[in-house]
């Protein structure tokens, strides 16, 4: 459980660094024809999987891979993308 709990703080760590005092209210997986929702996010920030440590990777061919935090109808969100 501890090192879960590790893994975690260094996942919000490092999505903090990016996009600080963000608190998204709705989560959004975007799956397969989905991607371009993540277009329409305003004041987007992204971030690659491979930079979020223990986060998993996209494995799929064509996806994107990262994570989108920003607003959508002034709702803030953060959206997997791939």
């Amino acid at each position: 459980m501890l090192v879960l709990q590790h893994q975690l703080n260094q996942i919000v760590t490092e999505i903090q660094q990016h996009k600080p005092h963000f608190t998204p209210k709705i989560g959004i997986i975007l799956g397969s024809g989905l991607g371009d929702l993540a277009d329409l996010v305003q004041e987007a920030t992204k971030i690659p999987y491979a930079n979020i440590p223990g986060f998993p990777r996209s494995s799929v061919s064509g996806h994107k891979g990262q994570m989108v935090l920003g607003t959508l109808g002034n709702m803030p969100v953060v959206c997997l993308q791939g």
